[in-house]
């Protein structure tokens, strides 16, 4: 029981390590860095057709994955990225991400860039951490079955933990860039506070008269 606990444990402490770096570190460029990476290689992956042993993408979809979600319509040439390398294709792609993403935050208020990237990025990790937990309760109930097929059920539960916490990191990178390059920022006005107004009670307005 120790030992799935210790699966568990080890994963809660580097989510824990990138949230105290998100919140208590001066600069976070190297986690927004990270984050486009990630999702630029992940949308490349998804660009793979299914049963493909190639490391190349279709052009026609990468454009379904990217457009409008994450680009404008109109941004990918299916024709120039066909067949493309996933290796090449992942940089490419993150750089694209990223230099939409700088253009967009040109019209968020200066003085509010940096509490945001913070936000953004720690609620995609939170939310994406809290639905891992629940993922990772279910694999436990049921990996015990596994040794009834000569199954070790501890090293299943440790290879399948991991491979499930480093999409949950990924899909957090995936959702923060998602909101980062469609987030839209309104200031409001600052409402004036309010006069207290005291009206006279009819006992006092009868004796004004």
């Amino acid at each position: 029981l120790l030992d799935y606990d210790d699966v568990l444990s080890k994963q809660r402490q580097i989510v824990y390590d990138k949230r105290d770096r998100i919140i208590d570190g001066a600069n976070i460029d190297d986690i927004i860095d990270d984050v486009f990476a990630q999702t630029g290689k992940f949308l490349a992956k998804k660009a793979v057709p299914l049963g493909s042993n190639s490391q190349t993408v279709s052009g026609e979809l990468l454009v379904k994955e990217v457009e409008p979600r994450f680009l404008p319509t109109g941004t990918i040439n299916p024709v120039q990225w066909e067949d493309s390398l996933l290796e090449e294709v992942g940089p490419d792609l993150s750089e694209l991400l990223y230099d939409y993403y700088q253009e967009k935050k040109k019209a968020w208020p200066e003085e509010m860039v940096d509490k945001i990237l913070r936000d953004v990025i720690l609620h995609c990790i939170d939310q994406n951490w809290t639905r891992h937990i629940d993922a990772m309760a279910r694999l436990r109930e049921g990996i015990h079955l596994r040794s009834y097929a000569n199954v070790n059920p501890l090293q299943d539960y440790v290879n399948e933990g991991y491979r499930m916490f480093r999409e949950c990191l990924e899909l957090a990178s995936v959702e923060a860039v998602l909101n980062l390059v469609n987030i839209k920022i309104e200031m409001r006005p600052a409402e004036e506070p309010k006069k207290d107004v005291i009206e006279n009670t009819p006992e006092e307005k009868k004796e004004e008269k």
